[in-house]
This record gives structure tokens, C-alpha cells and sequence, in this order.
């Protein structure tokens, strides 16, 4: 009798925290869609940013890493209910910690394609300029291939200046 209602205490405290478990990830996945804060990003530069976010991943790896070891501490303990719990709790915080270190990369990534979008954007105005140039050359170029010797030495108001 008392190991039957063991079992229903246990069963029913599984079924709880893994319905926390999915509410918490049901909670977060909409977050996940989103564009990383623009009033954030607009008040740092690119080149603080990303070192920032790449300490803030690293210590948000640290702690998973420790969330981690603490799983498998509470899964060396004896088997009972209350180390069930901590397991499903421990659980929940690793994968907690692993969403926001993936947002954390996600909205590190953004960063470094924003700033490659502008590099290309740059390089295309380069190229622009260029080709306006090159076609400058080219329609000067057909402007003095138009003129005849002849015109040329007609032009001048004596043969001497066309030599000067």
C-alpha cells in the first residue's frame, strides 16, 4: 500500500515538473523568433558589442557547464523523491541556460552579418564610383578620337601653335 502510493506521489510529481518543463520552453520559444534589441545594439558600437556577448556566452556556458555537474550530482544520490525533483530541477536550469546561450550566439551572429551588410554596401558604392569614372574616361576618350588631324590643325590660329 505504501509503496503503491510511493509510486502515485512520484508519477505525479513527473508529470508536474514535466509540464513546467514544457510551459518554461513554451514561454521562451516565442522570444526566440524575435530581432535582438535594436536600442541596444544602436547604443553600443559593433566592436563593444561583440565582445561583450561573447563574455556574457561565456559565462552563460560556465554555468550550464555547472548546472550540468550538478545533474549528474543529483543523479548519484539514492533513489527517492526528492532526488527526482532535484534531477527534473537541474534539468529545467541546463536547459534554460542553453536557450540563452543560443540567443546569445543568435544575436552575436546578427551582429556580424549587420556589420558585413555594411562592408558590402561600402565596397558596392566603391564600385559604383568606378564605373562612373571609367565611363568618364571612355566618353572623353571618344570625344578626342572624334576630331580629324585635320580639324585639329585648322582649329589652331597658326601651325606653330599646334605644335606648342
Amino acid at each position: 500500500m505504501v509503496l503503491k502510493r510511493a509510486k502515485r506521489v512520484k508519477r505525479y510529481f513527473v508529470v508536474v515538473l514535466s509540464g513546467l518543463i514544457l510551459l518554461s520552453m513554451a514561454w521562451s520559444g516565442p522570444f526566440l523568433l524575435l530581432k535582438p534589441n535594436q536600442a541596444y545594439a544602436d547604443n553600443l558600437t559593433a566592436a563593444k558589442l561583440i565582445p561583450a556577448l561573447q563574455a556574457e556566452l561565456s559565462q552563460v556556458e560556465a554555468d550550464e557547464a555547472i548546472a550540468k555537474k550538478q545533474l549528474t550530482d543529483a543523479q548519484a544520490q539514492s533513489t527517492s523523491l526528492s532526488r527526482d525533483i532535484n534531477v527534473l530541477t537541474a534539468r529545467i536550469k541546463a536547459a534554460q541556460l542553453d536557450i540563452k546561450a543560443k540567443n546569445l550566439l543568435i544575436q552575436s551572429l546578427g551582429n556580424d552579418i549587420n556589420i558585413k551588410e555594411k562592408h558590402i554596401s561600402d565596397l558596392g558604392a566603391h564600385i559604383d564610383k568606378g564605373k562612373q569614372s571609367l565611363a568618364d574616361l571612355l566618353r572623353k576618350t571618344k570625344e578626342l578620337d572624334s576630331y580629324s588631324m585635320p580639324e585639329v590643325l585648322l582649329s589652331q590660329s597658326s601651325i606653330s601653335g599646334f605644335f606648342t
